[in-house]
């Protein structure tokens, strides 16, 4: 069971939720797990709601085989005996292991969908919701399985991108995380942050220090996320004043993409 503090979907989320994910080119090297998660803990936000566990409605942990994956989610065959244990909007986590390479991953998710498929299997469609602290467990060796690049997110680092934000007469201190043609992930410092709320409107001014290369225009923000002294937050481009002022964003973040993921053109 959990608590949901707002509700709301919009389109843009309807259209997160589409995004093309990559099957893996072999299953097998994969172990998937959906197991319980704490009680009574903060697992996250999605659609602007924070979501707190209350009581776990999963007692045991679902072993799956790996359909494909992506930043947002993952579908999951698991047997259909698990039917029982598993219902649309379920909180619990998902551990992903990766038996050649020796990574895993485990993050709190939601369960979206769960469709029959075969007489013995049924396919469980989740969507990770807690992307800052998904993001921190990722490196880019494995943006090729969590297909960054088709969903136009990825993960930066302040050294790569420095970001200035400001909000009438007050000056943020903020750190780049991940960015997309839709728009940035920052660390704010919480004492800041706790003056914003989901669409807030924020000015920006993004810099690269390897080209000088600057952008700047507004955000507005669309997920926020404790996580102790800092909090994260997702932010998405509104459209500027002039057709150019788009432009040279696109092509900002184009460039910027394309230097960034160029060690991934081959996968």
């Amino acid at each position: 069971m959990f608590f949901r503090k707002k509700a709301e979907t919009t389109e843009s989320d309807k259209d997160r939720r589409r995004v093309l994910r990559r099957a893996p080119k072999n299953r097998d090297e994969f172990k998937v797990s959906l197991e319980p998660i704490q009680n009574g803990a903060m697992v996250g936000q999605l659609d602007g709601v924070v979501l707190l566990n209350l009581d776990s409605t999963l007692d045991r942990a679902l072993e799956g085989r790996l359909d494909d994956l992506c930043i947002q989610g993952a579908n999951v065959r698991v047997s259909r005996d698990a039917v029982p244990y598993l219902h649309m909007d379920q909180v619990i986590a998902a551990r992903i292991e990766h038996s050649k390479e020796g990574w895993s991953v485990t993050s709190p998710c939601m369960v979206r969908s769960i469709e029959t498929t075969a007489r013995f299997y049924v396919k469980v469609g989740i969507e990770f919701i807690n992307s800052g602290d998904l993001y921190s467990q990722l490196d880019d060796q494995l943006g090729k399985y969590f297909n960054r690049r088709e969903t136009d997110r990825v993960r930066v680092g302040s050294s790569h991108l420095s970001l200035r934000l400001s909000r009438k007469a007050m000056r943020l201190q903020a750190s780049v995380h991940d960015l997309s043609e839709l728009g940035i992930g920052a660390w704010v410092d919480h004492v800041q942050a706790v003056r914003l709320e989901v669409g807030d409107t924020l000015k920006f001014r993004l810099k690269s220090p390897e080209t000088n290369a600057m952008v700047q225009g507004r955000l507005e923000v669309a997920r926020k996320e404790n996580h102790g002294s800092k909090d994260y937050i997702g932010m998405v481009f509104l459209p500027g004043e002039a057709e150019k002022d788009n432009v040279v964003l696109d092509q900002f973040i184009q460039d910027f993409l394309t230097r960034r993921l160029r060690w991934s053109d081959s996968a």
